[in-house]
């Protein structure tokens, strides 16, 4: 006695196959991103009078490291195409200000260039990135 041959039995069914590659896709997107955001580490002065701004703005983040390489978010850059960016930035968001992060040990220099290249564009506007010291400290 022979057993009725059902022709779906012959295929496979790739549709999850195929939702599991893109969700692996996905994912190495996002932790490739997240492991390049990692190479950026600084350690940011303690100011005695630090604050923060309650309410929402736009802002850009420069961050300049040890080495006094410039960062604009999270991406590498020449000071001459952070200013440029940051340039095309101030013309999309005129109320556009800059959260200026530097390492406690970059030579002054290198905050000073940062700082004449976004006020040459006309981003005037700097915050700057410190730890507020401990409030029993300062007495």
């Amino acid at each position: 006695m022979e057993l009725p041959v059902n022709p779906r039995d012959d295929t496979v069914d790739m549709a999850p196959m195929i939702d599991m590659v893109f969700l692996l896709l996905i994912f190495f997107m996002v932790t490739s991103n997240i492991k390049q955001m990692e190479k950026i580490t600084i350690k940011v002065p303690i100011a005695s009078n630090a604050t923060m701004e309650k309410k929402p703005i736009h802002r850009q983040n420069v961050t300049i490291d040890k080495d006094g390489k410039v960062w604009l978010g999270t991406q590498l850059y020449e000071l001459e195409e952070m200013t440029e960016r940051i340039k095309k930035l101030k013309l999309k968001l005129p109320d556009l200000k800059i959260f200026l992060r530097a390492d406690a040990n970059v030579r002054h220099e290198h905050v000073r260039d940062v700082m004449k290249g976004c006020a040459s564009v006309g981003a005037s506007e700097i915050i700057f990135a410190t730890f507020e010291k401990d409030p029993a400290e300062r007495k």
